[in-house]
Parts: structure tokens; C-alpha cells; sequence
């Protein structure tokens, strides 16, 4: 077993639970479903890259699996505001006022998103490619701008459910669209070398 695999494993179980218990509460499980949607994403392409393809796992895409498990984590105890968290810890009354503001965990998987942009950056067996399929960066771009307009409008979210159910709804897409063609885009390059 993996590093990755228990990160994301203990991360994916967590989301799973949250979402789950958003369904009763007055809690956003739309963008809990996201962030769990991104846990497994995550999880189903680095163990592709790692395990099936043979690509390099190095210390520094390690590290920014850590980095991106403590985003994804505050992540989801910031969503579950009062209720459980993953951790089983009542901390969300604890952290600073400014970090349970509406707009951070939007904010946090913009940070994700660098995070991720730098995780493929950082392998070489990656990053090579030359030219990026039209369809892996219209998901990434759907991803973010979504992610963008998602912390402008989420402290009003009740106010605006209908738009932020559909901003959710494209961001929600969008990661479905990158989990599908990051899978070809690796097919695609370990065939052309």
C-alpha cells in the first residue's frame, strides 16, 4: 500500500460520511459532493499514474500529496461546520473567524487545483507531453472558473440557490469531464512512447 493510498483513502471515507450526513442537515452537500467527487478523482488517476503506468512517484509528488490532503481535509471540516466531521474532532467552533468565512472552502480547491497543476508538473513522465487534449482543458477551465465564481457567490448561496446549484452543478461536470479524459490523455501517451 501506497502513501497516496492511505491519504486519500482515509480523505475518500471521510467525504463519503460528510456527504452523507449533509443529507439530513442544513449543510452544502452539493459541494461536499464535489470535494468528494475531487478526493476520488485524485485517487483513481495517482493510482493510474503510479501503479498501472509505472510513472515515477517522486518525494516531491509526495509532498504535494500531502499538501493537498491537508487542503482537502480542512476542506471538509470547514463544510461540516458543527456537525461530525471525517476526524470525529469538534474543532470548527476553535479555528479563526476568518477561515470559516463562506467563500475559504472554494477557495481551498482553487488552491487544490494549483496543487494538482503542480503535482502533474512535477512528473516528468506527465509533463512531457507536448500538446493537451482539447477536452482536459476544457474541464480544467470549467473546473476553475466555476471554483471562481463559487467563492464570490457561496457566502450568499441561500439567497441564490438556483445559481449556485447550477455553478456547483458545472464544477461538479467539469471534474467528471477531467477523472474521463485524464484516463485518456495517460493511454494516449504511454501508447505514443
Amino acid at each position: 500500500m501506497t502513501f497516496y493510498n492511505i491519504i486519500f483513502g482515509i480523505l475518500f471515507l471521510g467525504a463519503c460520511q460528510a456527504v452523507l450526513l449533509s443529507l439530513n442537515r442544513e449543510i452544502d452537500t452539493g459541494l461536499i459532493t464535489l470535494v468528494a467527487l475531487m478526493i476520488f478523482n485524485d485517487a483513481v488517476n495517482t493510482a493510474e499514474a503510479v501503479e498501472e503506468r509505472k510513472f515515477d512517484y517522486t518525494i516531491g509528488m509526495k509532498l504535494i500529496d500531502l499538501a493537498s490532503f491537508l487542503v482537502l481535509a480542512t476542506t471538509l471540516i470547514l463544510l461540516s461546520e458543527n456537525t461530525k466531521n471525517f476526524l470525529d474532532a469538534p474543532i470548527y467552533s476553535s479555528l479563526p473567524e476568518w477561515i470559516r468565512h463562506p467563500s475559504v472552502p472554494p477557495a481551498l480547491l482553487l488552491v487544490y487545483c494549483g496543487l494538482v497543476a503542480g503535482w502533474n508538473r512535477a512528473s516528468k513522465d506527465i509533463w512531457k507531453r507536448s500538446e493537451w487534449p482539447w477536452y482536459l482543458i476544457a474541464s480544467v477551465i470549467a473546473i476553475v472558473i466555476a471554483l471562481l465564481v463559487l467563492v464570490g457567490l457561496r457566502p450568499s448561496r441561500l439567497a441564490h440557490s438556483t445559481a449556485y446549484a447550477l455553478v456547483t452543478g458545472i464544477a461538479v461536470l467539469g471534474t467528471l469531464g477531467y477523472l474521463v479524459s485524464y484516463s485518456f490523455i495517460k493511454k494516449e501517451q504511454t501508447g505514443s512512447d
